[in-house]
């Protein structure tokens, strides 16, 4: 499901600041020939707002289920080359999934039914 609202990511390094805290985060999706997971979304995003206020618990290899998110770009003429910035906004922690079942285990949360639709990996 890449880079999007509702996209399950997991937190690999986390860098805060006063304003806002930098992560490095990577989406996957299955593979329909395969079978395996593929990562299609790497990169790093800046948490604000209430994702920031709430990073102060984030761990590496944390899982997360993204809320608002942007995304922007801007071009450089100079160096003729294309930035993108990647924003969340909120989060929701995720304790664990269970590919066999399907079910989301959300932190200090019930146990919740994934629908097919989303890409917890």
């Amino acid at each position: 499901m890449a880079f999007a609202t509702g996209s399950y990511a997991t937190v690999w390094e986390i860098e805060s600041k006063e304003r806002y805290t930098k992560v490095i985060l990577s989406t996957s999706r299955k593979n329909r020939d395969t079978g395996e997971y593929e990562t299609d979304f790497n990169d790093y995003v800046t948490l604000v707002g209430d994702a920031h206020q709430m990073a102060s618990t984030l761990k590496p290899r944390d899982r997360i289920r993204l809320g608002n998110v942007i995304c922007s770009n801007w071009y450089n003429k100079e160096k003729r080359k294309k930035y993108y910035n990647f924003v969340a906004f909120s989060y929701e922690p995720v304790s664990s999934y269970d590919a066999a079942s399907g079910t989301v285990q959300r932190a200090n949360t019930s146990p919740a039914q994934s629908s097919a639709d989303d890409d917890p990996f």
